[in-house]
C-alpha cells in the first residue's frame, strides 16, 4: 500500500545502528561514557524507524558531549556499507557523477523526507542534500555535517586522501569555531545557504573507474533498489522528487511543468496526471515550498523583503508580502517580531 506523501518520514535502522556504533567508539576513544543506545523494535537493517528518532539521537549526543561538530567527528568512522545496497551502488559506480546520480535517484529507498539533487554547469558539478520535513527543521545540523563529511570521505577513497572539493555549502549558520571544518574539507565553506552542497570540478566528477567485478554486480543493486522504491509506493516517491526539484530551483530559475518534468524524467502531461493521482499539483507543491521557505527566512535578522521575494521566486516584494500574509496571517515584519519574542 502506498504511503501518503505527508506521512512521517522514516529511515532504515541500519543508519541509526551505524551512527550509534560510531558514537560509542568515538566516546570511548575520548575516554567518555557512551551515549545510551535507543531501543529499537527490530534488529533488521531494512526495518523502518521514524527519521525523527535518528535526528534526535544525533542532536542529543552532540549536546551531551558538548561537541558542536559531532557529525564531522563521526563521518570518518562511517562506511558506505551502512547504507546497504545504496552505499554499494554509490561506491562502485563507473564514475563519480554516476555515483551521485544513483545516490540521488535511490535515496528514497533508504531514507525519506530528504532532497538529493545533482546539477552541473560548464565548470562545476554539485550534489546537494537537505532534510525538508518542516517539523524537523531544528534537528538537521549534525545530520548535514555527517552526510556531507561522510560523502567527502568516500570520495577520497576513490580520488585519493589529499583530494578536496571546490566548495562546501551548509544551510546552518557558522559555528563559533570553523577551523575543524576548514581542516577537514580543505575548501572554501559557505554557511547560511539554501541547502547543504558539495561542489567539485567537472574533471573530478567525470573520473571513471574500471572494475569488472563491480560492472557485473551493479545491475543487481539497481534492480534491488528499484524494487525497494516500488515497495514504498510510487506516488509518495514521485511527490518527494518533485518537492526536491522545486526546492532546488525556487528563486534561481523558472519552476514550470516543463522544467520540473525534465528534472524528474516525465513529460508535462504525465507529471500533471501523476501528481493529480497523488492528490496534489505542481502549484500546491510550489505554494508549500514558498511557505516553508518564507517561515525560515522571516526569522529575526534574516533577509529584507526585496531579497525575500527573490528567494521565494516572486518578481515583486508586494507579491511576496501578500503570499506570506495569506499563509500565516502575518506580514514578514510581524513574523520576525514574533520570532524575537519566542526566542
Amino acid at each position: 500500500m502506498a504511503r501518503s506523501s505527508d506521512a512521517e518520514p522514516r529511515v532504515r535502522t541500519s543508519v541509526l545502528h551505524s551512527v550509534t556504533a560510531a558514537t560509542r567508539d568515538w566516546a570511548m576513544a575520548q575516554g567518555r561514557a557512551p551515549w545510551p543506545t535507543p531501543a529499537l523494535a527490530s534488529a533488521d537493517p531494512y526495518a523502518w524507524i521514524p527519521l525523527r528518532d535518528y535526528l534526535v539521537f544525533f542532536e542529543g549526543a552532540a549536546r551531551r558531549y558538548r561537541e558542536p561538530n559531532l557529525g564531522l567527528e563521526l563521518c570518518r568512522r562511517f562506511q558506505p556499507s551502512a547504507l546497504g545496497p545504496l552505499g554499494v551502488l554509490f561506491s562502485t559506480a563507473s564514475s563519480i557523477s554516476d555515483g551521485f546520480a544513483h545516490l540521488s535517484a535511490f535515496l528514497g529507498a533508504w531514507q525519506e523526507g530528504a532532497d538529493a539533487i545533482c546539477e552541473q554547469d560548464k565548470a562545476l558539478f554539485s550534489w546537494s542534500y537537505r532534510v525538508h520535513a518542516r517539523n524537523l527543521s531544528g534537528l538537521r545540523r549534525q545530520d548535514a555535517l555527517f552526510t556531507i563529511g561522510a560523502t567527502i570521505c568516500w570520495l577520497r577513497l576513490r580520488l585519493g586522501p589529499h583530494w578536496h572539493p571546490s566548495e562546501i555549502h551548509f544551510e546552518d549558520s557558522a559555528p563559533h569555531d570553523i577551523a575543524p571544518l576548514r581542516q577537514f574539507f580543505k575548501a572554501p565553506i559557505y554557511f547560511g545557504q539554501e541547502t547543504n552542497r558539495i561542489l567539485i570540478d567537472n574533471d573530478d566528477a567525470g573520473t571513471t573507474f574500471r572494475d569488472a567485478a563491480s560492472a557485473v554486480f551493479f545491475p543487481f543493486m539497481q534492480r534491488h533498489l528499484s524494487d525497494l522504491i516500488e515497495d514504498r509506493g510510487l506516488p509518495a516517491f514521485l511527490v518527494e522528487r518533485v518537492q526536491a526539484a522545486v526546492a532546488a530551483r525556487l528563486g534561481t530559475e523558472p519552476v514550470t511543468l516543463a522544467t520540473i518534468g525534465k528534472a524528474v524524467g516525465l513529460a508535462e502531461r504525465t507529471l500533471q496526471r501523476k501528481l493529480a493521482l497523488s492528490g496534489t499539483s505542481l502549484r500546491a507543491i510550489v505554494r508549500d515550498e514558498r511557505e516553508r521557505k518564507a517561515r525560515e527566512l522571516c526569522a529575526p535578522g534574516q533577509a529584507p523583503v526585496a531579497r525575500l521575494a527573490e528567494q521565494l521566486g516572486y518578481s515583486e516584494a508586494s507579491s511576496a508580502c501578500r503570499g506570506i500574509k495569506a499563509w500565516t496571517g502575518a506580514t514578514p515584519g510581524e513574523l520576525a517580531k514574533l520570532g524575537s519574542l519566542e526566542n
